[in-house]
């Protein structure tokens, strides 16, 4: 009986303790090993709007595309409110977002929610990594109120101790990495934000990331995910209850829900299998719950301002890209909040918006090694059905422009090709026939196997 009494006070002090510990470690030994980053920065801004009381007329939630897609201030300017907030995060899901949502709603007391969604965020993880990250760059932008809060969804977990930063930056419980993160809080509270701009990403402001990385042209490579099919079979019911959880929220504080698709490239809507079944999930869900749903892909005249050399890769934004796509969506915003009638600014469907798609959108090539100065070449390619499409193949070297074609455009989807011997690199190209000067392409390594053998 005595033994039975003991477990049931285990059972009770372990989560006890376990929530003081993460407290402690939290406010006090971890802040020191914590690195100054975008988290860092959007915590100091929401602490002093708070402290201002200053209330959010939007918040933007969903993953990096969302904080590398929306620009607050654009949508201060255009739809006259005080503060708009980005708080996207990499990978975040919708369970991520409804505990952010939580936090934030306590500090800034947002109007409007607009929750940007993905076409696989619903669907199964492969891994319990995934929602881990999704988790713990999420909780780095919560107080440490919104952090206790989320700390139980996890509480009997393995990843846990993740939750903790004197655990997750253990690698900073250094005498050298504590004194330069002091001095960069320091810098911060005494300076504010300033960021290097000449970097590939930096820090806008209000939670928004500016990307200077720009893809070529007809350069967007066909992903290889696990994950390239949407299925109503594979969605996760939990997320799906989150969502729910967020609407709900949202109805019970009187925060105006919108559910907005940020744009990805256009090889992606023609890659992923089933990516109108996933709309048509969405704009039912929204229909339902008597919410907006706008997916910005379907944008009308997105072939001439949202190219290839808008995208810094295939499913984020540069930071150009986003403040032109700000600018649209502040307008589509203000109409929508009036009361106005937005869909003419949308193809009503991925049919009508692949009408105005006359290129090929992206290609794949597999080369495996057909002797040693041989290789055979199988290509894939991305475009509307029943175009006729051509291919080419050129052999060039990595420290040089200079190209010899090895094989002319051609409707052969196999391809076998001599390359001469001081040539590295392969040039495959694919176009609609009659518009050669408009190709997708990419390059590959050549495979010399050695003379005789085949790989």
């Amino acid at each position: 009986m005595q033994t039975s009494k003991i477990r049931k006070l285990k059972a009770f002090l372990v989560p006890f303790l376990v929530i003081i510990f993460l407290c402690v470690s939290e406010a006090g030994i971890g802040y020191l090993v914590v690195p100054v980053n975008s988290a860092t920065y959007l915590k100091k801004e929401i602490s002093e709007y708070k402290e201002k009381g200053i209330d959010a007329g939007i918040v933007f939630l969903g993953s990096s595309r969302v904080y590398h897609g929306f620009v607050p201030e654009i949508f201060e300017k255009k739809l006259g409110m005080d503060l708009v907030i980005n708080a996207g995060s990499g990978t975040q899901r919708p369970e991520s977002s409804y505990y952010l949502l939580r936090d934030l709603y306590e500090q800034v007391h947002p109007r409007i929610v607009v929750l940007g969604i993905q076409w696989n965020g619903i669907l199964k993880e492969s891994t319990d990594a995934q929602r881990l990250e999704s988790a713990v760059t999420a909780c780095d932008r919560m107080s440490l109120k919104g952090k206790m809060r989320y700390v139980p969804e996890y509480l009997f977990s393995a990843q846990l101790p993740y939750f903790c930063n004197m655990y997750r930056h253990k690698e900073n419980f250094r005498f050298d990495k504590i004194k330069e993160n002091i001095e960069k809080h320091k810098k911060l509270d005494s300076e504010g934000i300033v960021v290097d701009k000449n970097k590939e990403s930096y820090y806008y402001g209000k939670g928004f990331i500016y990307s200077n990385i720009h893809c070529e042209a007809g350069n967007i490579p066909v992903m290889d995910e696990l994950q390239d099919h949407f299925s109503v079979d594979e969605i996760d019911e939990s997320k799906v209850r989150y969502i729910d959880k967020i609407y709900e929220f949202c109805k019970k504080n009187d925060i105006r829900l919108i559910l907005t698709a940020t744009p990805v490239s256009m090889m992606n809507m023609y890659h992923i299998g089933g990516y109108e079944d996933a709309v048509r999930y969405y704009e039912e869900y929204a229909e339902e719950k008597g919410i907006a749903f706008h997916n910005l892909n379907y944008l009308k005249g997105r072939e001439e301002f949202i190219t290839d050399e808008m995208m810094a890769d295939y499913v984020h934004l540069s930071g150009d890209t986003a403040i032109m796509l700000s600018e649209l969506y502040a307008d589509i915003l203000k109409q929508e909040l009036e009361g106005g009638d937005v869909s003419g600014y949308f193809y009503r469907d991925m049919e009508s918006m692949k009408a105005d798609v006359n290129r090929v959108v992206a290609l794949k090539a597999s080369v495996k090694a057909n002797g040693y100065d041989s290789d055979h070449i199988q290509i894939s390619a991305l475009a509307n059905e029943g175009e006729k499409i051509l291919y080419r193949v050129e052999a060039g070297t990595d420290d040089s422009e200079e190209s010899v074609i090895l094989c002319d455009w051609t409707t052969e989807k196999d391809i076998d090709v001599d390359i001469p011997e001081r040539y590295d690199k392969l040039i495959v190209k694919a176009c609609i026939e009659g518009d050669e000067s408009n190709y997708a392409w990419q390059e590959y390594p050549v495979k010399r196997a050695e003379a005789g053998d085949t790989e």
